[in-house]
């Protein structure tokens, strides 16, 4: 982040150099609507207030200049996006502090991207210097906060909030009591990821981070050179850190640390007590060298980084351009094939495995899709992200999948896929399901649905019925194709109630007969014919389905 505090400070400069071109807007009391940077610089002159239901938005390279210690309170929505190269300032005069956001009782999101915050002092008794969140939510990310004060949290305190805490460098901030940068309390669903606390302090505990009866999660985050211990969890906290670094600073007392590399030394899995190597810590900057340990040294099952190696530790990882991870092979196939569920229902076993060459390990993820009779697929579905297989190595599981009697009948595709969802696919294989009718009438509440179980879960996908409304489906005909489009060739999957004379033909637009696939006595049940579309040039074919007085058309797309 030592670059974006560049921009800052650059950005800062442009301001005090070219402001004579805008005309300052001075605000106090009563705010809603757009604050635009041909309005800036924007002169605080009173405590500022957004009404609920009302939004201000607060455009990139809009500063905002508090004159005394005046306070922002926020029943509504505050909307302050600035951009990497054209931040939002929220700042004062030298000699001069503000009171900082206020949030209390608000079910509304605002967001802050791109901003810098410093000066607010709600020292020595107020919480929360730069933002005060009591029941309500807030997102902030990109963003730096320096030089701010309170008695606790001097960057955010939030009780009983939900916050999403990303990609922020907090330095230079203190406090009297704890959480020399943020305290949390009592916050469920709060996340912290990929920011840098260094440099600040507590007259107490917790010089960057203390949570009290919190439950929030801690994610690639940089912890250094704070006031000891930088990190204080109390009172019944289940906090957790994971692939972060703590250096040069002690640490307090956590719930879970993992994976982390952490000064001193710290029970828990894959965390190391060695020097992170730093580029240069003395002047701020906080990535990491080439031969830092913290490569490639978090937790496996975390996502990957961008450059699609093993997560690393801390808020920057290590770019290693030119990585190629290893080529990966899709398997997916049931333990008894070919696989028919019966008209009451039934399940089936199946192994799905990924394995990697021996030219290097894979991050990758692993999802499932559902072609239906119809042509339509369902999903995805059965989702796991991060996996990690070593060169040479097998990924397997063996999962079990119960259809419910009602499900459509018909011909199933079911598709596993291992890439990088949803970006990309790397491999994938799929198998053949086929789904008898259920016999008897169906009724609309009837539920069709799948179950996958295994890979410690079981999910519920949910499938179209047999038919809805009550028809009968014992006098009913089903035709589907797949793939449709097509290219040549596709599969008709069709279901005939009962034994007796069945014909399927292939017609053009203008009712020509382009061929007849079947014709002749059937057992009742389901069916499966291929069609070959190489000789016919690309358009729109009708396949139709007879069977006794019944009859059931397919609409066909052949693209060459």
């Amino acid at each position: 982040m030592k670059v974006t505090m560049t921009l800052f400070i650059v950005g800062l400069l442009g301001f005090v150099l070219t402001s004579s071109a805008f005309a300052d807007t001075n605000v106090s009391g009563t705010v809603s609507g757009l604050w635009d940077a041909a309005g800036s610089p924007y002169i605080v002159q009173g405590d500022l207030f957004v009404p609920a239901d009302s939004v201000l938005i607060i455009e990139p390279g809009v500063t905002v200049i508090f004159e005394d210690n005046y306070e922002f309170e926020v029943n509504g929505i505050v909307e302050a996006i600035g951009a990497e190269e054209d931040s939002i300032y929220f700042t004062t005069d030298p000699g001069i502090t503000w009171g900082g956001f206020i949030y209390q009782d608000n079910a509304d999101t605002s967001s802050f991207t791109y901003c810098l915050f410093e000066n607010a002092d709600t020292s020595p008794s107020g919480y929360g210097g730069v933002f005060y969140l009591y029941q309500s939510n807030a997102i902030v990310e990109h963003s730096t906060f320096q030089h701010n004060e309170a008695n606790r949290g001097a960057a955010m305190y939030s009780l009983w909030g939900h916050v999403q805490f990303r990609y922020n460098v907090c330095w230079d901030n203190q406090v009297d009591i704890g959480g020399g940068a943020i305290n949390f309390g009592n916050d469920e669903n709060s996340v912290v990821e990929y920011c840098v606390f260094h440099d600040n302090s507590s007259g107490l505990n917790g010089g960057a981070i203390y949570f009290w009866d919190d439950h929030c999660q801690v994610l690639n985050c940089t912890v250094v050179q704070n006031s000891s211990p930088a990190v204080l969890s109390s009172n019944g906290s289940t906090s957790s850190f994971v692939n972060c670094i703590f250096w040069d600073n002690t640490m307090g007392s956590v719930y879970s640390a993992t994976y982390s590399d952490i000064g001193g030394g710290w029970p828990g899995i894959g965390n190391i007590n060695e020097d992170p190597q730093f580029v240069d810590p003395d002047n701020d900057d906080f990535h990491l060298l080439a031969n830092s340990p913290c490569i490639d040294a978090g937790n496996p099952g975390s996502p990957a980084d961008p450059d699609g190696t093993i997560a690393d530790m801390g808020a920057y990882y290590f770019d290693q351009p030119g990585f190629v991870p290893g080529n990966l092979t899709m398997y997916a196939e049931p333990l008894n094939p070919p696989v028919v569920i019966p008209p009451e229902g039934g399940s089936f076993d199946f192994v799905a495995a990924v394995t990697c060459d021996l030219t290097n390990y894979a991050v990758f993820d692993v999802w499932a899709e559902i072609i239906l009779p119809n042509g339509q697929s369902v999903g995805p579905k059965f989702l796991r992200e991060g996996n990690l297989i070593s060169a040479g190595d097998s990924l397997s599981r063996e999962l079990d999948v119960y259809v419910s009697p009602f499900a459509m009948p018909g011909t199933y595709e079911y598709w596993w896929y291992a890439g990088d969802y949803p970006d990309s696919i790397y491999t994938s294989a799929y198998f053949i399901v086929e789904k008898e009718a259920p016999s008897g009438s169906l009724s609309a509440d009837q539920d069709a649905y799948a179950l996958i179980s295994g890979w410690d879960q079981t999910e519920r996908i949910e499938l179209p019925s047999a038919k809805p409304n009550g028809v009968d489906i014992e006098n009913s005909l089903y035709l589907s194709s797949s793939p449709n489009p097509f290219n040549p060739v596709t599969s008709l999957s069709f279901t005939i109630p009962v034994a007796g004379h069945t014909k399927l033909t292939i017609y053009n637009l203008a009712g020509q007969v382009i061929t007849t696939l079947l014709n002749r006595e059937i057992e009742g049940g389901s069916h499966r014919m291929s069609f070959d579309g190489s000789h016919l040039a690309s358009g729109i074919y009708l396949a139709l389905l007879e069977s006794g007085q019944l009859h059931q058309v397919e609409r066909l797309l052949l693209i060459k």
